[in-house]
């Protein structure tokens, strides 16, 4: 089990059922505003709160999915520990995610290089943030998609913001009708300095790490389209995203010892692959996520497959684009250095609100598809 969980037990399920078998009475005015019982949540009373230092972004109708990485500044002067972020969409119509990394003064020259030569604020950044080292040098420290709460470390845990660090906002716009002007935010709940000093002047640090599969989606059998063709899909792909994102889906068969063949079957409209692979952040697990686009028909993580000591960590069995979470188990559940993850991705072309055109393959846009899995935990 998780927590916050919204799912309905089976005394909830059998008054449902029963409601219904009456003929759904309503005991309100009809035109009654319907009002959930899980509003969204926000960071209510945050102690930073950061936009981009370049100001507000207009992308364009003309760039259907607009990867945009903008700069945003703590501009601390000493050591912030943060114990919750969380990001804010403005234009929630054309914000199709996030992902939030911390980077050090070391690489803010390429960062600031990089914004001067891309005309408007931030650049443009498919696939990575284009700076120089691992992830430029920086750590992950938060991700949203929709659905997305604030990210919430444990007690004792922080992230340490330093002077000079900044943060690399890669925004994935999708701007199928319009491009508004969007000023998305990021906001903070900081460490106070008694907490710290209860700490011993420093709090303990999350790891985190990706699990990833392969996203493979042949065509339906006898389709024609000239994009069913998947080097003609590749090359569409590198076209709209560069050489880097043409090299991912061969590199995600290659790392999960697959190949183009097992997929060759799958010409019904559902397509699924899997990936196991050995831990590499060992732990006690905070939080796990999977992402997928529209295509997602069905999502698992299991540690240990096979094992005596087999454990689902996360089961959608129904997935839904608008329901993507940082799930925090209620038990304790420790990751060990020889322990394995197995992650399990399906697919089905009819699930789209629009038409999934040619070879579907792992890429940036929201006609493209994922099988994307993240785990943090904190060391023992």
């Amino acid at each position: 089990p998780f927590t916050n969980d919204l799912s309905l037990d089976e005394d909830e399920l059998a008054a449902i059922s029963a409601w219904v078998d009456e003929g759904a009475p309503l005991d309100v005015e009809p035109e009654t505003p319907i009002r959930t019982l899980n509003p969204p949540q926000f960071i209510d009373e945050p102690d930073l709160v950061l936009t981009s230092a370049a100001g507000a972004y207009t992308g364009s109708t003309d760039v259907l999915d607009d990867y945009r990485c903008l700069i945003f500044d703590p501009d601390v002067d000493e050591t912030e520990w943060v114990l919750a972020s969380h990001f804010e969409p403005d234009q929630i119509e054309v914000v199709h995610h996030a992902i939030v990394s911390l980077h050090s003064a070391d690489v803010r020259a390429r960062a600031d290089a990089l914004d001067a030569a891309d005309p408007g604020p931030g650049y443009t950044c498919y696939v990575t943030s284009l700076l120089e080292g691992p992830q430029g040098g920086g750590i992950p420290l938060n991700g949203w998609a929709p659905g997305q709460p604030p990210r919430r470390v444990p007690d004792g845990y922080g992230i340490p913001i330093e002077p000079g660090d900044f943060l690399i906002v890669q925004i994935h716009y999708h701007f199928d009708e319009s491009a508004p002007t969007d000023l998305s935010r990021m906001t903070f709940d900081l460490a106070s300095d008694a907490e710290v000093g209860a700490a011993g002047g420093s709090l303990k640090r999350l790891t985190g790490d990706l699990y990833l599969g392969p996203a493979e989606i042949p065509c339906y059998e006898g389709d024609t389209d000239p994009l069913c063709d998947r080097d003609a899909a590749l090359d569409r792909v590198e076209d709209l995203y560069g050489g880097l994102a043409r090299r991912i889906p061969d590199f995600m068969l290659f790392d999960c010892d697959a190949q183009v063949s097992d997929f060759a079957a799958m010409t019904n409209g559902t397509a699924w692959s899997t990936c196991e692979r050995r831990v590499t952040n060992p732990g006690r697990v905070v939080s796990v996520m999977a992402h997928m686009h529209e295509l997602g028909l069905r999502y698992r993580m299991t540690k240990n497959p096979g094992r005596s000591d087999e454990l689902v960590l996360l089961d959608i069995p129904d997935w839904d684009f608008d329901w993507q979470f940082l799930y925090q188990p209620v038990d304790e559940i420790v990751l060990d250095d020889d322990d394995t993850i197995l992650v399990e991705c399906a697919w089905n072309r009819e699930r789209a609100p629009f038409e999934a055109v040619g070879y579907i393959l792992w890429a940036e846009g929201t006609v493209d598809e994922m099988c994307y899995s993240s785990v943090v935990t904190a060391p023992e």
